[in-house]
């Protein structure tokens, strides 16, 4: 049975270990001195792979994004300090790519037309057209990402977001190609993922962040997102990261949530798959970290506010000092207020105080740049 510690190969890529940190909403951006300093705390706290928050993919690709010229090659450019730094420490780095439910998919979701597959309250129904470039613009994303020093994309197809909503009959109402029976709720997710293996290279690591449930009436059910699951592996995604819900009191465990809550989904997946799956959700102590990679089959450990609260968790883990870990008490208090007002310098965390604020311990004295780069 593998060890927390031990390597794992994935693709093309090694992960010196089994941990890895999961893509928050945290309001920070991925250029800023914050931003920089943030992750690299995470990094050089022994972390395997790192997954950035979820960013739009039209910021990657287009300035009607930005709302104004030149803020897309202002954007790359400014990602290789991020990469380069990231990369100083052994640790492999990932940005989730993420399509909201907004055109353009913009910087922050108060700006771009709301759509929908269907029709939904205020949103309005995609174009067929519209549909069919959505694997183009992905794709495109994940190309730019990989250029500027990303050692592999996420798709963010869980949570109720709009890959979410094409595979779920509670969102999807269509009747053509992308609507109705399962094959058809599929295909938006599998042409993303074939085009972006044709785009970025057959060798470009891919993971998937997947709901495979919720709670929605006529929603996701755990059958039909296992047959995705296999579907996706098929087509050559290289990850699968398990998740569940489309809402924030389902997606983000709170302290009434049991411990490893999207263990044993995530285990389920991994009786369907051939390629690594992720386990996560409140995932505190070490033991039940190794609990849950050896009972659970699984090949890597999610940890997400974990190491907002403590970024040295691995370390400590593997050095035996398991009692000098900071424990997330779930409170949900500063990081959730974060993905809900960005741009704020304010702590990331109600137990460290340092989270969020790592770049004035560094010495950086420039002003921190615009968040404008995260989903939330």
């Amino acid at each position: 049975m593998p060890g927390l510690f031990d390597p794992i190969r994935i693709g093309s890529l090694e992960f010196k270990n089994r941990l890895i940190m999961l893509p928050m909403g945290l309001g920070i951006g991925l250029r800023s001195h914050r931003a920089i300093s943030f992750y690299e705390r995470r990094a050089r706290g022994g972390v395997a792979a790192i997954i950035t928050g979820a960013t739009p993919i039209d910021i990657f690709i287009s300035d009607k994004a930005w709302g104004r010229g030149g803020e897309t090659k202002k954007f790359l450019s400014g990602l290789p300090r991020l990469t380069n730094t990231i990369h100083t420490y052994g640790t492999k780095l990932g940005v989730q790519l993420w399509q909201g439910n907004r055109l353009p998919a913009c910087p922050t979701e108060n700006e771009g037309e709301l759509v929908a597959p269907s029709a939904y309250k205020n949103r309005r129904e995609l174009t067929l057209d519209e549909v069919q470039d959505i694997p183009r613009r992905f794709a495109s994303a994940a190309l730019k990402a990989r250029e500027a020093g990303f050692d592999f994309v996420e798709f963010h197809g869980a949570h109720g977001y709009l890959l979410h909503q094409f595979f779920s009959t509670h969102y999807n109402k269509r009747t053509d190609d992308y609507g109705g029976n399962l094959p058809n709720r599929m295909r938006l997710l599998l042409e993303c993922l074939r085009k972006t293996k044709q785009v970025a290279g057959k060798n470009f690591v891919i993971s998937w962040r997947i709901s495979v449930g919720d709670n929605d009436i006529g929603g996701i059910t755990l059958e039909d997102a296992l047959i995705l699951c296999k579907r996706l592996a098929q087509e050559g995604a290289d990850i699968l990261n398990v998740s569940f819900g489309s809402r924030r009191k389902d997606t983000i465990p709170d302290k009434r949530a049991p411990s490893g809550t999207f263990a044993l989904l995530a285990s389920e997946a991994r009786k369907f798959v051939h390629i690594p799956v992720v386990a996560a959700g409140k995932i505190s102590s070490p033991e039940t970290a190794r609990t849950i990679l050896n009972e659970n089959a699984v090949d890597l450990i999610g940890l997400g506010r974990q190491l907002i609260t403590d970024p040295y968790w691995p370390m400590k883990a593997e050095q035996g000092k398991e009692a000098e870990i900071m424990f997330c008490n779930y409170c949900n208090i500063n990081c959730l207020r974060a993905m809900y007002h960005p741009c704020r310098d304010d702590q990331l965390c109600s137990l460290n105080s340092e989270a969020g604020k790592e770049w004035q311990q560094t010495n950086h004295n420039e002003d921190v740049m615009s968040s404008k780069a995260t989903e939330e």
